[in-house]
């Protein structure tokens, strides 16, 4: 049956006075009680100044015991951080064999490569400039070769991978030492364009493909700050290498050419990591690795077909080719950071979610002569030229007076390992 509008504002009305008359009357007996208690507040003070210290203690205890009643109520509840319950950051696994447990997994990267400003333009350095033969030989940005035939380039300073990686790590039952491999590939290709400053129009287009691999294995010396914070120092080896390979086209100045180099380093590298564990399954590590080498080579090719080169006619195609004797003694300095969080499932599954990054500054000395091929006298001269010309940048990439090459990898990843 419905209900009157009047019933039901009357049901409302009737709860209101219901729950003011129960708040009147808890808060008549609670400031009856408060008064109270300030009243013997007054008689332990008169009875402390009159010298009677034993009764002003005896009313000040009934002053907290009106008060305790009052204010205060037990917990009916508890939080346990028994250690028992709690575990440190490594327990996993249920089979260790070869005296450790083992975790092997993989991880789905979502990687971005940034790179540096380098276009340094030769009009501050007069000597250089003079041995070029123009003002204007920017640098490329992604590539070591000096790629551009034009000065104005729109190289990306980013460059995007999905590319999945694994790992694997060990952690002996002693839980003093371990070892840990981790891996991260990066693999992009764009294209880009170069114009001419002055003159009729020019014009040039490029297409690169870039890679590199990235390969870090450490031993672990681990170091128990509370049962579950935990520290490790990392020593290891890493060792990389990276590889472009560019080629470009210019009808407007009758050029084309390929370009190819590729980078290797093997460096050691020290770094930290703390790991906390929430409770029973959940894991943050949070860490960083330095490595340094003057141990880096760097081998490159270009491969140039021009028309009318040095001493031909005009008519004519110089096809040449200038490669590096022996690899370019190179220096490479990097820091990785990295954070990570995971969840351990029934003791065997982990999950985790992680963000990365690494950054390389990197410089090649180019110091040797390279080796020349070509069809021709008319071209080898050409390619003589064409060395000569780009040789003195070279060097002062290598001996610091242009600014240092450098990029970083940034990588957010998800990953799967199973602990044995």
């Amino acid at each position: 049956m419905k209900r009157h509008p009047f019933q039901n504002q009357l049901s409302i009305s009737l709860g209101r006075i219901v729950l003011f008359s129960l708040f009147l009357f808890f808060s008549i007996g609670l400031r009856s009680q408060e008064s109270e208690a300030t009243k013997l507040e007054l008689e332990a003070l008169e009875l402390e100044k009159a010298g009677d210290s034993a009764a002003a203690e005896s009313k000040r205890l009934r002053v907290v015991q009106i008060r305790k009643k009052n204010f205060y109520r037990e917990k009916t509840y508890s939080y346990s951080r028994d250690p028992d319950y709690l575990t440190h950051p490594f327990e996993s696994g249920k089979q260790p064999f070869f005296g450790g447990t083992w975790e092997f997994g993989v991880r789905g990267n979502n990687s971005i490569a940034s790179f540096g400003e380098v276009t340094d333009w030769l009009h501050k350095d007069g000597k250089l400039a003079f041995q070029a033969g123009d003002f204007f030989f920017p640098r490329s940005t992604v590539p070591y070769q000096n790629g551009s035939v034009l000065p104005v380039v729109e190289e990306p300073k980013y460059l995007s991978s999905k590319l999945p990686s694994y790992f694997f790590s060990y952690r002996h039952d002693s839980k003093k030492w371990g070892f840990e491999y981790s891996s991260l590939p990066f693999q992009s290709s764009f294209s880009h364009y170069a114009w001419g400053l002055v003159g009729p129009f020019q014009f040039a287009n490029y297409e690169t493909r870039f890679r590199m691999q990235d390969h870090r294995f450490v031993i672990k010396i681990y170091e128990e700050l509370t049962k579950d914070t935990w520290f490790t120092w990392d020593f290891g080896i890493r060792a990389g290498n990276w590889k472009t390979d560019s080629s470009y086209l210019s009808a407007t100045l009758g050029q084309a050419g390929d370009l190819k180099e590729q980078s290797r380093y093997l460096a050691p590298s020290a770094g930290f990591r703390f790991y906390h564990a929430f409770e029973k399954i959940m894991r943050l590590e949070v860490g960083g690795d330095v490595f340094v080498t003057p141990l880096g080579r760097l081998d490159y090719q270009r491969t140039v077909t021009k028309e009318g080169g040095f001493g031909s006619s005009g008519n004519s195609l110089d096809r040449y080719a200038i490669q590096s004797n022996k690899p370019l003694d190179m220096t490479v300095v990097g820091i990785d950071l990295s954070f990570i969080y995971s969840i351990l499932l029934f003791n065997q599954h982990r999950f985790s979610l992680g963000a990365q990054s690494t950054s390389y500054s990197w410089k090649a000395n180019e110091s040797k002569m390279p080796d020349f091929y070509a069809a021709n006298t008319d071209a080898y001269g050409t390619a003589v030229m064409d060395w000569y010309k780009s040789s003195g940048v070279y060097e002062a990439d290598g001996n610091g007076k242009r600014s240092g090459r450098y990029f970083g990898v940034s990588n957010i990843f998800i990953g799967y390992s199973y602990a044995f």
